[in-house]
């Protein structure tokens, strides 16, 4: 009889054992998965803050352009 007890108690660690192990596994794939999301997200990012300062870049000397244009509107060149 309690042999009998043994072997099913045994079985059960192992049911145990094996579903933890799967788990693992799942939880291994989905930690996989996020990673990469995670990567795709700070890469995107990363062209994003590019854009946004060569967005501003761009303004700021669009800004010293049109400044500069104005002043020489304002104070015509004499030619020599």
């Amino acid at each position: 009889m309690r042999k009998k007890e043994v072997e099913g108690e045994t079985r059960n660690y192992e049911l145990q054992i094996q579903s933890l192990e799967d788990t693992i596994k799942n939880q291994e794939a989905r930690i996989q998965a996020l990673s990469k999301q995670l990567d795709a997200s700070l890469k995107q990012v990363q062209d994003l803050a590019v854009k946004a300062i060569e967005g501003t870049s761009n303004r700021n000397s669009y800004e010293a352009m049109k400044e500069i244009a104005m002043e020489q509107a304002k104070n015509p060149q004499k030619s020599k």
